[in-house]
């Protein structure tokens, strides 16, 4: 679909590039204000000219560009190449004047674009010389460098790194830390492997590794460097790892105190893209935005998501800058004409912040007023010039946060230039002091200073090489530094020297944590003369090294006496000693046992039971030391055996008792036996013979003696139950616990159904919680709420209404009614056998029954207690360990 000759205009006039529309016989049939002014030789533009032979009239580019950029145009109308660019120099050469020509098919012919890129030119041409400098700065480093690619291998090492390694720069060309022939040690002087070293590391997992104490052996001399080991890894927008910056400095004077670290140094590198470009034409007060291409990639947006709404477009600019770009679009408005340019950012849902520039202009009056214009990606652009001064300040940051302070004397003048670190160091103030040899002198202490005078007349008539020394400087605020000094000597073609240069370092740390250490072991060794615990320290030959003042006072052995010999010629029993001898020699198998126990022999031949704790010190992979604590437990050990015996001793008349025990039970059972069959013989008799007296001659007894024969009969009954009930809390204590999970609420509902049964005229209000649950043993349970809920039916037969109710607190089972009660001060009483605090004749009972409860509710380990008030019911509440109100499972 044909775009109108307006319209097209609109677009391109909207452009501040060299832009013409070209037919398919190329010539021109539309170009913008910016090609006019640009062709002062063709006023009208060109229109309808070659395109070739108006470029080239109009001297715009050199004759070779010329010809390039008609072959592209060429090869875009013929079809064969979608796009077509190309960068040239403008004529004149000597304004360095840089463009870029973009070709893209348009309709029936092609869109040609010339960009002016001079200022992106000259910031990629910055950002080379940056990287230049910041690679020789790097290059001339007293710290050692090394870069390894993604791949693996080297791609730059500086002088310091090829000094401190022993390798030349040639050497390293097209090698790689994997390289078998690199002797690296850790920190506890076990090897390093190579994929362990910082940099691998760093280029495997993207993290960087900072600090690594790493011991290296030196090429040729063999001798091994301490080196402080920074690996940071450089990662692209992707996450990719493109290379790794290794950082090292030589603390080989400083192994042990370890308190300089050498930070990261970066190196920088950066790809400038072409900037990309989208134009969009907007009629003023309508909701869309018409675009020359989707503009969602610009964004970061997946394609075709942006509506193309001015309203979107908005949305996605950085709220900070939002506000910004509404202004200056209003500006505009207000203005009724014009154009601006401004830059601002969006963040994509990806949340990685671009930046775009927008320029645009407004044409026409009224509702047809048109704002045309362009969006052009510039991120790269802007983060370039900031990558670099990164980089810049990340260097002085590594060279601070290392704590080393570089110098330079100009030994023909006597004057000296050093960094702000070294000032640090020296307490010297910021820029005030710097400049001459003899103010460095003057801040050596004064018992050092000859010693470094000596030292550095030494290295400049080269007898020592590199210049190195350790000294105290004083500081002006008051107070004594320690300081480690290095530097090399240049020399000019007839070996004199003319310039030194080098580090400090700061090594009062150092001579602190030295100065702690030996306290520690003087502290060490007085705690392990004073200690009461048995000590001693073997060789891996099992000779005495160390035998504490405790060993000693055991045995009335001297350490010199121990100190030398293997320690079981002289303190293991002979039946014992191939067994020790045999445990010790295992330390070459690595199964040396952690604890032991074996006697001792005391000067004057005495036995004594030791028990062993024993450490083994490690280094360089092998046993150096094995450290022995113990404890005498001769005295404990025989107390064991006797307690041993005692314990046998119990056990036997622990079964004796149990014995005894089981005849009891026996005769018990016997005795409940014939109380069951002895007792209810003459009571069924009894009972018997009444109920025959009352039948055959009760009409001839009167009322009186009929009344008596009920009295017998009712006391026979009752003596009946008393014997049954005694039985029950007998059989209590006897049988033998079966718990299980039992519905406590199914046992009340049944149990007062059968009361209700037994007793229908009455009516009597029942609740029970749902889901009373408890672990107990089924059939004494059973007893124990039989029980209460009998206690509780019989109490409340006077009561109008009665109630009974059966729930949980949350702690165990509570059953209540509103009979008639009790006193409270009575209450401890009523668990008891046989007591009763109402007369038999208001209602019945044997006095057994809370009895019963309270028996099997201890035998499950729990508790039972009763609350109440005369006339106002009773409360028992059962607290049974497993006891709960959980529903039932279905």
């Amino acid at each position: 679909m044909r775009s109108d000759p307006r319209t097209r205009q609109l677009l391109i006039d909207a452009l501040d590039d060299r832009v013409v529309l070209i037919d398919r016989d190329r010539r021109i049939v539309q170009a913008n204000g910016r090609w006019i002014e640009d062709l002062v030789e063709h006023p009208d533009a060109g229109i309808g000219l070659d395109y070739h032979a108006v470029f080239g009239a109009a001297a715009l580019a050199q004759s070779s560009d010329v010809r390039t950029v008609t072959d592209g145009l060429d090869q875009v109308l013929s079809g064969a190449a979608p796009r077509f660019q190309h960068e040239y120099l403008g004529n004149p050469p000597s304004d360095r004047r840089w463009f870029r020509v973009i070709i893209k098919p348009f309709e029936d012919g092609a869109l040609v674009r010339h960009i002016e890129i001079t200022r992106m030119r000259r910031a990629l041409d910055r950002l080379h010389q940056a990287d230049d400098s910041f690679r020789s700065l790097i290059h001339d480093l007293q710290v050692g460098v090394l870069v390894v690619g993604a791949h693996g291998q080297f791609e730059m090492v500086n002088r310091a790194a090829c000094e401190l390694l022993g390798v030349s720069e040639e050497q390293f060309a097209g090698k790689s830390p994997m390289d078998p022939n690199w002797q690296v040690v850790r920190s506890d002087d076990t090897p390093c492997p190579p994929e362990a070293f910082p940099d691998m590391v760093a280029l495997r997992t993207g993290q960087p590794v900072r600090g690594e104490l790493l011991g290296v052996k030196r090429r040729g001399s063999g001798e091994r460097r301490w080196l402080v080991v920074d690996a940071s890894p450089q990662v692209s927008g992707d996450g990719a790892v493109q290379r790794v910056v290794t950082a090292f400095f030589d603390i080989t004077a400083l192994r042990h105190a370890q308190i300089s670290r050498q930070r990261r140094d970066t190196q920088l590198l950066l790809a400038l893209e072409g900037a990309s470009l989208v134009a969009w034409d907007w009629r003023v007060g309508a909701p869309n935005v018409e675009w020359s291409a989707d503009p969602s990639a610009l964004f970061g947006l997946e394609p075709g998501s942006f509506d193309g709404s001015w309203a979107a477009y908005l949305a996605v600019i950085h709220p900070d800058d939002r506000d910004e770009v509404f202004a200056a679009n209003q500006r505009l408005l207000s203005a009724g004409h014009g154009r601006f340019a401004l830059a601002h950012r969006v963040v994509p849902p990806s949340g990685k912040q671009r930046w775009l520039e927008v320029r645009c202009q407004l044409d026409g009056h009224g509702t047809e007023q048109r704002m045309t214009g362009v969006l052009v990606d510039i991120t790269a652009l802007r983060s370039a010039q900031e990558d670099a001064d990164r980089g810049h300040a990340m260097l002085r940051l590594a060279l601070e946060a290392a704590e080393l302070g570089l110098w330079e004397w100009d030994v023909i003048t006597g004057t000296i230039t050093w960094s702000d670190q070294v000032e640090r160091i020296l307490g010297l103030p910021p820029g005030g002091s710097q400049g001459r040899y003899e103010t460095y002198l003057e801040s050596v202490h004064p018992d050092d200073r000859t010693r470094v005078e000596v030292a550095i007349a030494s290295a400049l008539a080269g007898e020592t090489d590199p210049y190195q020394i350790e000294h105290r400087v004083t500081l002006p605020a008051g107070g004594v530094r320690w300081i480690g000094a290095r530097g090399r000597v240049t020399r000019n073609d007839r070996g004199e020297p003319v310039r030194m240069a080098g580090m400090v370092v700061d090594l009062d740390a150092r001579r602190r944590a030295e100065r702690q250490l030996d306290e520690q072991r003087r502290f060490a060794q007085n705690l392990l003369s004073t200690m009461a615990t048995l000590v001693i320290v073997l060789d891996p030959q099992g000779r005495v090294l160390q035998f504490n003042r405790a060993c000693e006072r055991l045995t009335g052995w001297s350490e010199a006496e121990v100190v030398g010999p293997a320690f079981w010629d002289l303190l293991i029993p002979p039946d014992e000693r191939a067994g020790v001898v045999g445990v010790f020699t295992s330390l070459t198998a690595g199964d040396f046992p952690n604890s032991h126990e074996n006697h001792w022999l005391t000067k004057d031949g005495r036995k004594r039971l030791i028990a062993w704790n024993n450490t083994c010190l490690v280094a360089d992979g092998r046993i150096t030391h094995v450290i022995g604590t113990g404890v005498d437990i001769t005295d404990r050990h025989a107390a064991e055996v006797a307690l041993h015996q005692a314990n046998a001793q119990l056990e036997r008349r622990v079964e004796q008792r149990t014995a005894e025990l089981r005849g009891v039970v026996q005769e018990l059972e016997t005795f409940s036996y014939s109380v069951s069959h002895d007792l209810r013989a003459p009571l069924r008799a009894i009972d018997g013979f009444a109920l025959a007296l009352a039948e055959d001659h009760g009409p001839h007894l009167g009322d009186e003696g009929r009344r008596l024969l009920g009295v017998i009969r009712g006391e026979t009954s009752r003596m009946g139950k008393l014997i049954d009930d005694l039985l029950k809390l007998a059989k209590v204590g006897r049988c033998e616990l079966r718990h299980e999970r039992i519905d406590v609420t199914s046992e009340c509902r049944a149990i007062l159904v059968r009361l209700a049964g037994r007793d229908p005229q009455r009516r009597v209000s029942v609740t029970v919680e749902e889901g009373i649950q408890a672990n107990a043993d089924p059939g004494l349970l059973r007893l124990v709420l039989e029980n209460l809920l009998d206690n509780a039916w019989k109490f409340t037969a006077k009561t109008e209404p009665a109630t009974v109710a059966v729930h949980t607190d949350g702690q165990g089972i509570v059953v209540t009614d509103n009979g008639a009660g009790f006193d409270p001060s009575f209450a401890g009483l009523l668990f008891k056998p046989f007591t009763r605090l109402h007369a038999s004749g208001e209602f019945p009972g044997t006095g057994i029954g809370l009895a019963t409860v309270a028996r099997i509710v201890e035998r499950h380990g729990g508790t039972c207690t009763a609350t109440g008030a005369v006339g106002r019911g009773a409360t028992i509440r059962l607290r049974l360990p497993t006891s709960s109100n959980a529903h039932i499972d279905p």
